[in-house]
């Protein structure tokens, strides 16, 4: 974490693990996710404490299922200790996973989230509510790099 480098955040299909002695051990810190198959957790360096994380609550071979990924955003106050479910502005439902998730460098309450039906989404003020910014993007269920 940005501000103590003792402190080691890892996420799993199964959830969020936290390190307070730089990675020697874990315990699990997902008090609050009912959604564990993760997208990439962001955390501002002006304000460490607070974290976002957006998950589905299956992993991407179910996501086609006609639920589709049951997803949700979450936020942590406490630097991963407990979760909170974000809802202000999204769907009751999401059937898209999220694929994408990373916040400004510069506004420290921006967080982007970019899901697989092609839409993205943004929260400006710390994740209280979200909009849909983007939309009509080909649906992405998985990424390929290809090295020349």
């Amino acid at each position: 974490m940005p501000d103590n480098p003792a402190v080691v955040i890892a996420t799993s299909g199964q959830g969020v693990y936290k390190s307070t002695n730089g990675g020697d051990s874990f315990v699990e810190t997902s008090d609050g996710l009912e959604c564990r198959y993760m997208a990439q957790l962001v955390c501002h360096s002006a304000r460490p404490q607070v974290l976002f994380r957006a998950a589905a609550s299956v992993p991407p071979p179910f996501w086609r299922r006609p639920e589709g990924a049951s997803s949700a955003f979450f936020r942590s106050e406490d630097q991963g200790e407990s979760w909170q479910r974000l809802s202000g502005g999204l769907p009751e439902h999401f059937k898209a996973a999220p694929r994408a998730t990373a916040g400004d460098p510069q506004d420290a309450d921006a967080f982007f989230v970019g899901m697989t039906d092609g839409t993205i989404w943004l929260s400006d003020n710390g994740g209280e509510s979200f909009r849909q910014i983007l939309g009509g993007l080909p649906p992405v269920f998985s990424i390929r790099v290809t090295y020349y």
